[in-house]
Formats: C-alpha cells, structure tokens, sequence
C-alpha cells in the first residue's frame, strides 16, 4: 500500500510539473551513492615511473586522519598469511565540496607506492586500519623496451554505465593483459556531476584497481558557464608525473612505458605553451623507440561542423618535425584514422609520417565531416568502439573493434634500425567510395574513403 502511494505522489509531481512547464532531472542523477567511511573509486594511476612506482586514489566520507595503504610482493603472498607482513605507506587526504550537490564534503586519498622493483606483481589495499578495500594487484613496467598490449578508448561520456560498459569490458575481455589503458578525454558529460563519475567507475569496475588509467582531459571534463575550470574532481582523481609545463599539472605530462614515450596535451587551453615543452620533450627521447600522443580535440577533425586549424598550425610543425608516430583522439564521436600524413599531405607508406587516430566509446554520435576525407584511411558513424595496440621494440599493430567485438580497422608499423616506418595495411582499411573534402594545401589524393556504417 505504501508503494503504491509513493508512486501516485510521484506521478501527481511529474504532472504538475508538466503543467508548469517544468521537467523533471533526469533520472539518473538520484543513483549517486554516497561515499562512506569504506573506501571507494579506488583507482590506479601513475605520478611517476611506472617502473618503480604506482599511484592508487580512493576516496571516503570522513577525513580518515589514518587513511593508509599496504603492499607487498604476490610472490610473499602465495597463503592468506601476508597480512602482517605487508608495508604501510601513510596518504595524503584532500577534501572536495560540491557545491552543485548540496555542497556534500567527500575526501579523496593518495599514495605513491615508491621503491618498487621493475618488472614485478604486487597485491595491495587501502583504508584507514578499520574500514579496508580489497586486496588488489599490479604489475610494474619493465626498465627497457619490452613487449605489451594496452587499451585505448575515445568519449565514455554518455551513458557510461549502461552503454559505455559493453565497449570497455569487451576490450578487457579480448585484452586481459593490457598493461594499461588510454582515456582521450570527456570522461563525463557534465564536469561536477557525481553521479558521472560514478557510472565512469562502475563501467569497469575491479579493473580499475588493477589496471592503471592514463587520463587526457577533455572539454567536458571543464567546468562551462560563470564557473569555468577543471572538474573539481580531476586532480585528486588523476594525479600525474609534474613533468609539463607550470599550472597544467595532470593536464599536460608524459610518462615512458617500455620503450614508448606516452605524452598527454590539454586541447582546450595554452597551446603554444604546451607545443614548446612538446618540442623539448619530444627532441629528449634517448632510449625511446615509439612516441604516442594524447589529445582530446583531434588534429584532422571528423566531427560535424568542426575544423581544426588551430591545432594543426600549433602542434604540426613541431609533431612533423620530431616523426611521431601516433595520435590518439576523442572529441569528434565519430571514428577517424589517417594515412600517413607530414605537413598536411599524405605521404607513402615507407616515408616518415604520423598516423592520427579519433575513436569513440560513448552512444553519443555525431556525422561524418569530410573536411579531411582526403587523408583518411578509415572513417566511419554511428559505431561504439575499442582500440587494442600491442608494441614491441620494432613494431606497433593497432587493431579496432566494434562494442560486439567485431573487427573494424587495423594496421601495423614497422621500425627499422634508423627509426624510419613502414605502414602495412590490412585488407578493407583502404577501398572506399569516394567523398568530397575541403583541402588545406594541395596534395595527391589516396584511395578515396566511405563513411562506414
């Protein structure tokens, strides 16, 4: 009985504010879960050398003045008797008030586990002596150039929970030894929205706690309106090496995994600023046999009514002048990936040129924008999709899915001695109808490219 009056109320309520020419929030901001004292969101990142270090956040609802962490070796930990002998790394706590939700005070937490040795499992958790997570495991980069996988994923902004949740546990499923994974920014749709970040959490769950997260920030990961800046969020969240340049701290960094230098930039703001570290990081790269960016707002814009020559006169001459390899992009909710291209033209297969990639996780699609159909592989609408990229020291395969795990598009680079590239293509990356293009500067045109449905 009590049920049904409940819903009557809120039928009544839902009419009445259709008549007053209100509507209702949407459904999904009332499934925030409130933090407690046991930890929650816990997550893996890296503020240092992945080879000796690993960074795990948390949060809870107190300040947790004994919030701490223990770690030890899974080769001390083959019986449940390791307990005692576990390290103890004491965390730095941080409060965060969101004024958007009642102004609710949660506290986020962080340790850097440091002196870790290379190539090594650990099992870990975190809390306050009373209230524990888990116990959880890693596993630390080796110190040279070694084989691995990682997942990369575009916009997981929409719907995070129910539809974004298929893309990214297909791409661990098919994937379950990625070392890492790439986020390309917009990691939720709206920048203080607990219950946003929630969703983000809970599309992949436990693998967060196992497999680190490298994080690039996106528009929408920005405050908009009176209130601009960064989700209030982001930093204790994603704490990153301070490597770029000053006040972009876990917006712009990089971070060298096993022979591949990862380096994320900040579309959305300071440009020049981050082109001329971008230049200084990229000329330092001794010992590194593959350089990755990360960006949110794509170099060659797919996306509808978007273009993007801000970016290509900032970042190209620096990108170009350095040969790197591979760009991977957000922003546009469509998928995009390049030829081979150096000073806006494609160039042939066994010159030097950089690959651009744009992917999208998220069921918030947009058109096709044959702004830049000219250097195109590889475009297509309207599908989720997952990114798999397996590196060794002389070789890059990239390979796309579909969120029902079929193949969508792939390639592969060779590196020889000298550090020149060879693009193989795979068989269907590259035959397509033709689409009209606005071009930049006069180029050969590839094999012509469809819209891929």
């Amino acid at each position: 009985m009590r049920n049904k009056l409940v819903a009557a109320w809120l039928l009544i309520a839902a009419c009445v504010g259709l008549l007053s020419g209100q509507t209702l929030p949407p459904a999904a901001t009332s499934t925030s879960v409130p933090a407690t004292a046991k930890p929650d969101r816990v997550l893996l990142v890296w503020s240092d050398d992945p080879a000796r270090t690993q960074t795990v956040t948390w949060r809870t609802d107190v300040p947790c003045e004994g919030a701490v962490a223990q770690i030890v070796p899974a080769a001390a930990a083959p019986g449940p008797d390791f307990v005692d002998d576990a390290s103890i790394m004491p965390a730095s706590t941080k409060p965060v008030a969101n004024a958007s939700e009642g102004g609710t005070t949660v506290y986020y937490h962080q340790v850097k586990f440091t002196g870790l040795e290379p190539a090594t499992r650990y099992v870990y958790r975190v809390g306050d002596k009373q209230s524990w997570s888990d116990w959880n495991l890693f596993t630390t980069a080796d110190g040279k150039p070694a084989p691995f996988r990682f997942i990369y994923l575009g916009d997981e902004q929409y719907k995070a929970f129910s539809l974004v949740s298929r893309v990214a546990r297909s791409a661990f499923t098919d994937c379950p030894d990625a070392r890492f994974i790439v986020h390309a920014g917009d990691l939720a749709d709206t920048a203080d929205a607990d219950w946003m970040w929630r969703e983000w959490y809970e599309a992949l769950g436990w693998v967060y706690r196992t497999v680190p997260s490298i994080v690039c920030p996106g528009n929408h990961d920005q405050r908009r309106g009176g209130d601009k800046g960064l989700s209030i969020y982001w930093r204790v969240q994603f704490p990153a090496p301070l490597n770029g340049p000053q006040g972009l701290d876990s917006l712009c960094y990089y971070l060298d995994y096993q022979g591949v230098r990862v380096i994320v930039l900040d579309g959305s703001m300071r440009l020049e600023d981050q082109a001329a570290w971008l230049d200084k990081v990229l000329a330092d790269a001794t010992g590194i046999n593959w350089t990755i960016i990360v960006i949110h707002q794509p170099i060659f814009s797919s996306g509808e009514d978007r273009n993007s020559e801000e970016n290509q006169r900032i970042f190209l001459p620096v990108v170009d002048r350095h040969h790197v390899d591979l760009f991977l992009q957000g922003h546009d909710h469509t998928y995009a990936r390049t030829h081979k291209v150096r000073f806006r033209e494609v160039v042939g297969d066994k010159e030097q040129g950089t690959i651009y990639c744009t992917s999208v996780a998220s069921p918030k699609q947009y058109p096709w924008n044959p702004r830049y159909e000219y250097v195109m592989s590889r475009i297509g609408q309207d599908k989720q999709l997952y990114q798999i990229i397996s590196v060794e020291p002389d070789k890059l395969k990239y390979q796309s899915f579909t969120a029902s795990g079929e193949a969508y598009d792939s390639f592969e680079l060779k590196k020889d001695s000298a550090g020149q590239t060879q693009l193989l293509e795979y068989d269907g990356a590259a035959s397509r109808p033709s689409v009209s293009a606005t071009r930049p500067s006069p180029v050969t045109k590839p094999a012509a490219v469809p819209v891929a449905k």
